[in-house]
């Protein structure tokens, strides 16, 4: 006897259908059966429907990866401790690592203009955090292009890896063992090292790719200046932060060397002028006016010495070891003396400086500085140029500046 026919009402309601339905669906399948499994027709066999009634949703399997991708890149997380260079490498990492979860979506980004929200956020990211470490505009967004690429090789690689169940060194390795030494004989030699390393190999390609974006600006392969190159140059090291007195020795040699070029200009003496008194640097410490910026060891290669002058802030020393000369570490102390002042409602910021010397006066100048006519100097103003001149300073043009903090640009 045959059963009596089920109704379609007798049946469990299906779940609604949605574009987020049908991406999480689709990548189910990616990740159980792999990219040769992802159809339209198996997902809408999964979803219990029709290939047509999934075009609603997405047009097409390509957009089916290009929502599943986003789908990944919104998971990934954001890095907030460290400097800009740590939170690069923590965003690049984690985005290595969300993509290569998933066989075939890392071949899907790569070459592809982002274009959805979260891979555009990707984007953002990258450059912001460049930017942030004082890289021009035509190199940030060169080096987002390169950075990309190395993010989706590397998932790709990842997720081979994953989908074949071992390690392509492996394969590498038992072909290397074969090859005729007479052929090949640097690779017969270096086979061990060239398949070794692991995660500290990947770790070192990264780190290896940063550094030669760091040291070479777009202008560098162009030999023209791109917009914002002439204003911005890559940094290293960093960030800025309080001196400590143990580091008054190395101060001491940063004003030394920074010194030196005074020679090439004629004035000799400045360059062998003494440099601050340990003393003088232990008072600007103890009062937490006194900020160094690290090398990529920690040693300080730029510092700058706040006082107070007239209740205002003065800037009494700023050096920068001539090693490290044009990647603007000495505004970015100068920036960071600016927030300083802001943050305690101050208003300006001053200084005494050579006049016709092109890193000094003129520099300033282009930052924003202007000249204070010798009438208008304030008492204690007055009272620093004194002692100047009693130093034998004035052998040549001296003035005092100022800055109107309101107006200060940073960058």
């Amino acid at each position: 006897m045959n059963a009596a026919p089920v109704s379609r009402r007798a049946r469990p309601a299906k779940a609604p259908l949605s574009r987020e339905v049908v991406i999480r669906t689709g990548l189910r399948i990616l990740d159980t059966d792999g990219p040769a499994a992802l159809t339209m027709r198996r997902v809408a066999q999964e979803l219990d429907t029709g290939a047509a009634s999934l075009y609603v949703y997405v047009a097409h399997r390509d957009d089916l990866m290009t929502g599943m991708l986003d789908h990944v890149l919104s998971t990934v997380t954001t890095p907030t401790d460290g400097d800009w260079r740590q939170r690069l490498t923590a965003v690049v990492e984690n985005t290595i690592e969300a993509l290569g979860k998933h066989a075939g979506l890392a071949p899907h980004a790569f070459g592809r203009l982002p274009a959805t929200e979260h891979a555009l956020g990707l984007i953002e990211q990258l450059l912001a955090l460049l930017r942030e470490g004082g890289l021009d505009p035509a190199t940030a967004t060169w080096a987002v292009d390169l950075i990309h690429r190395h993010i989706t090789a590397e998932a790709a690689e990842r997720a081979a890896c994953d989908v074949e169940g071992g390690t392509e060194a492996d394969d590498i390795a038992e072909r290397f063992a074969e090859l005729p030494a007479e052929r090949y004989p640097t690779i017969v030699a270096l086979r061990a090292q060239m398949t070794a390393g692991g995660d500290a190999r990947a770790r070192w390609a990264l780190r290896a790719l940063l550094s030669g974006i760091i040291a070479t600006p777009a202008d560098a392969v162009t030999g023209v200046d791109q917009p914002g190159t002439a204003e911005r140059r890559p940094v290293v090291g960093g960030p800025i932060r309080p001196a400590s007195e143990s580091e008054i020795p190395v101060l001491q040699e940063i004003e030394q060397r920074a010194g030196a070029p005074f020679a090439e200009v004629g004035m000799t003496a400045v360059a062998e002028d003494e440099p601050p008194q340990a003393d003088t640097l232990r008072e600007y410490i103890a009062a937490e006016r006194a900020w160094v910026w690290p090398d990529d060891t920690g040693r300080p290669i730029g510092y700058l010495v706040l006082g107070l002058v007239d209740g205002q802030p003065h800037i009494d020393q700023v050096s920068v070891d001539p090693a490290h000369a044009g990647l603007r570490l000495g505004k970015r102390l100068i920036d960071h003396a600016v927030h300083w002042a802001k943050d305690r409602g101050l208003h300006e910021i001053t200084l005494t400086t050579f006049t016709e010397v092109p890193w000094n006066g003129p520099y300033y100048e282009r930052l924003g500085f202007t000249y204070i006519p010798a009438a208008d100097e304030t008492p204690e103003l007055r009272a620093i140029r004194a002692a100047e001149i009693a130093h034998g300073l004035d052998e040549w043009p001296r003035a005092c500046m100022r800055v109107d903090l309101a107006t200060w640009v940073d960058g």
